[in-house]
């Protein structure tokens, strides 16, 4: 987009971008003609009818028929509007250490093509990117609308990241990546697609949440990712995600739970997510005698329901709990959503850890504290990346309507 350079011209500019994330948001609610639209938004009808008009011309809405006339009412009917959901799409692309998942998602939120593979290499930044592009292209190969629609591509992964720039500052799942030119630029060349835009994974699933899943119209929240040797968080206070300095979450997994324990690939000593790690938890296992269980693998570990594996699960949820219930009592938020791959297993992940919450969180938090699993389940990681780029179509700045 061209700088403005003129103050009454960037204003005006702001308006307009307000009014049109205010339509398109309250067209999320379903269809509406322009007049009902002017009743929701409280925007001056004229203007309204402008911002339709420019959204038809770019395909973000589609015209769906009448609206059904009124008892007594007369003149022509009224047309009705709706979030195109067949063209404009965004690219969502989620990594950890263990998998890359990449999907095509449409404005309501739902993916319309996905894939999922192994990640090849986490420790060659190089090789990571070339297979991201291959993912990529993968997807849009799935009969995809043309290049022209898709709206960017939203990456998301672990780390402290540089989002002006799209670089990787500090990330221990994949430390190859901090060095060379910045992610963003490395994977647009590489795929094609001119509009990258690089998240935090646990402010990626806070944003697909908000925008289509439990914390939406919620002011104060936090948003707790779980996956198998990894945990995160992320803010959401006063209705604005806190994000501080860099693009980063609230690096739960680095909260130091022992200061002399095990070492961390972060630097430091006794972190969170040194203690759910699997290299953590298969040591605990052979040293109790049952390395028949150390082959288990970290996500069946996680869901076994043998005593040593529950008995150490429990060690570790309260570990869990300790940090998250830390954050609860510094934050006040009105919920903690769990999220993640873990977060869809109730009985032996989500109900243990709302208790290890409780126990941990002074009363009169506690005792009002909603913990809803996350919306989108395996969905999250997905959507949380195409929401990167989703959230600049709906995103709407806290001002009047003008």
């Amino acid at each position: 987009m061209a700088e403005i350079n003129n103050p009454f011209e960037s204003n005006q500019a702001f308006k307009r971008a307000v009014n049109r994330g205010m339509v398109l948001d309250a067209l999320r609610d379903g269809p509406a003609s322009r007049l009902r639209l002017h009743k929701r938004t409280g925007i001056r009808l004229t203007t309204v009818g402008d911002l339709v008009e420019e959204m038809l011309a770019a395909k973000l809405l589609v015209e769906t028929g009448s609206a059904p006339r009124g008892e007594g009412e007369r003149g022509r009917p009224e047309q009705l509007l709706e979030l195109n959901l067949s063209e404009p799409y965004a690219l969502g692309v989620y990594v950890d250490k263990e998998r890359l998942r990449t999907g095509r998602v449409n404005l309501a939120g739902k993916m319309t093509a996905s894939r999922e593979a192994v990640v090849e290499n986490a420790e060659n930044g190089t090789q990571l990117v070339a297979q991201i592009a291959r993912e990529v292209k993968a997807v849009l190969s799935e009969g995809s609308p043309p290049l022209e629609h898709c709206l960017g591509l939203g990456l998301s992964l672990p780390g402290i990241l540089n989002a002006e720039n799209g670089s990787v500052l500090l990330s221990s799942a994949f430390p190859g990546l901090e060095k060379g030119p910045p992610l963003a630029q490395r994977v647009a060349q590489a795929t094609g697609i001119a509009r990258v835009t690089l998240g935090n994974v646990a402010n990626s699933h806070l944003t697909a949440e908000r925008l289509y899943g439990a914390i939406r119209g919620m002011r104060d929240a936090v948003l707790v990712i779980l996956e198998p040797g990894q945990i995160g968080a992320a803010i959401l206070s006063d209705g604005r995600p806190i994000r501080g300095m860099f693009e980063s979450s609230a690096e739960l997994g680095h909260f130091k739970i022992e200061a002399d324990g095990p070492p961390c690939a972060c630097g430091g000593n006794g972190c969170l997510e040194t203690f759910i790690a699997w290299k953590y938890l298969r040591r605990q296992l052979i040293d109790k005698g049952r390395g028949d269980l150390a082959e288990l693998g970290p996500v069946a570990f996680w869901t076994s329901e043998k005593p040593a594996c529950a008995e150490l699960r429990a060690e570790a949820i309260r570990r869990m709990g300790r940090a998250i219930g830390s954050l609860v009592n510094l934050t006040r938020p009105a919920a903690v959503v769990l999220s993640g791959s873990l977060a869809v297993h109730e009985k032996t992940m989500c109900e243990p850890l709302r208790a290890a919450i409780r126990r941990e969180t002074l009363k009169p938090f506690g005792e009002r504290l909603e913990m809803p699993a996350g919306a989108l389940g395996l969905s999250a990681g997905i959507v949380g990346g195409a929401s990167l780029v989703l959230q600049s179509v709906f995103t709407i700045p806290e001002v009047a309507a003008v």
